[in-house]
């Protein structure tokens, strides 16, 4: 995604039609309303019959190459600045402060 998307989502916070959200990539496919229990019920279903092993090694792998690393994002940990681990950090602190 680019700059200029990535800030108009961001920093816009709108919400987007179905058919937007699957061209931004937000979404694997647009089902229709009616049609969304049977699609999701049929596919976990499909999933649930598979080996259990291979359902977990193949999420691991997707996983390992597809998610960012911490470094990716230059955090450094507990620093309380605002990269990855910092602001998940501070964000864990301010809802427990506030939560008090």
């Amino acid at each position: 995604m680019g700059r200029g998307r990535a800030l108009e989502i961001l920093l816009g916070a709108d919400d987007f039609p179905a058919d937007l959200a699957a061209e931004y990539g937000y979404v694997n496919r647009v089902v229709p309303a009616g049609e969304l229990e049977q699609f999701v019920d049929t596919f976990a279903r499909r999933i649930a019959g598979f080996d259990k092993t291979a359902v977990t090694r193949i999420k691991a792998l997707v996983d390992v190459e597809s998610l960012p690393t911490a470094e990716s994002y230059g955090a450094r940990s507990n620093t309380g600045d605002f990269g990855n681990a910092g602001s998940l950090s501070w964000c864990a602190k301010a809802r427990t402060v506030e939560g008090s």
